[in-house]
């Protein structure tokens, strides 16, 4: 069985300095799902995603502290994907 697939071309995203994130929506049979690189939350990512029925975000659970990309730079934490 197959469905007609619409992809919304990439969004860039705020990411890290130097590391370009990127967001992609597909929609298919009345359904949505959104996918996102690395990205901190904003505005593109929450439009991106409104309405949608699934996002599915990179993150990670390390503190940021422990992290080796400690302060702006690294992965999403789970707590703000969640604001999303």
């Amino acid at each position: 069985m197959s469905a007609d697939v619409r992809l919304a071309a990439p969004i860039p995203l705020h990411g890290p300095p130097g590391m370009p994130a990127f967001a992609l929506r597909a929609e298919a049979g009345g359904r949505s799902l959104v996918h996102s690189g690395d990205p901190a939350p904003c505005a593109a990512l929450t439009g991106l995603a409104a309405d949608g029925d699934l996002l599915l975000c990179e993150a990670e659970a390390v503190a940021r502290a422990a992290s080796r990309f400690a302060g702006p730079v690294g992965h999403a934490d789970p707590g703000a994907v969640l604001t999303v």
